[in-house]
């Protein structure tokens, strides 16, 4: 906790500290049961639990579509108190890490949806994918979130991705 010392001490430090249970925690990943694990019956955080909330999920995918969607406004709210109830109530007070989808936009109330990767890559234009990925960052992490999950991965150099048939254009043919 001594933010004076070196990133890579502290780092190691805590890994020695945690059991085995929390850092095999820090790998599962709340998804379908959000609404039960950590709603109470009026919808909001879970407070009851606020003396031992639960170790055993270290990952909150898609705040935003909780309780059948909550707007920008009402999932950095959450965001914060479900952080303040892990950070300040579980033993090491490590941070839970949330994380949205966003293939083309955040999947979120409130949120800009964007052309398809194809759409953007027809488009030869790499400057402007990442003007709009900027965005798309900014808009998730203005939720409380700390990754945006975008799985597009051009691995066959598809021609019709757009940056690659440029690219294939400048090398001489045989």
């Amino acid at each position: 906790m001594d933010a004076s010392r070196p990133v890579e001490s502290r780092v190691s430090d805590l890994l020695k500290r945690m059991t085995l249970e929390e850092k095999v925690a820090q790998m599962l990943c709340i998804w379908n049961r959000k609404k039960d694990l950590l709603l109470n019956h009026e919808g909001g955080p879970m407070r009851t639990r606020a003396a031992k909330p639960s170790p055993r999920h270290r990952q909150i995918a898609r705040l935003s579509d909780t309780n059948g969607g909550l707007t920008a406004r009402e999932t950095a709210e959450y965001a914060n108190a479900i952080q303040r109830l892990m950070i300040e109530n579980t033993r090491l007070g490590i941070p839970v890490i949330f994380h949205e989808e966003c293939l083309h936009g955040l999947a979120g109330k409130e949120a800009t949806s964007y052309p398809q990767p194809i759409g953007l890559g027809a488009t030869f234009d790499p400057n402007l994918v990442e003007e709009i990925y900027t965005t798309i960052a900014s808009d998730v992490r203005a939720r409380g979130a700390h990754q945006a999950l975008t799985p597009v991965l051009d691995v066959s150099r598809d021609p019709r991705w757009g940056v690659w048939r440029k690219r294939l254009a400048k090398i001489p043919s045989s």
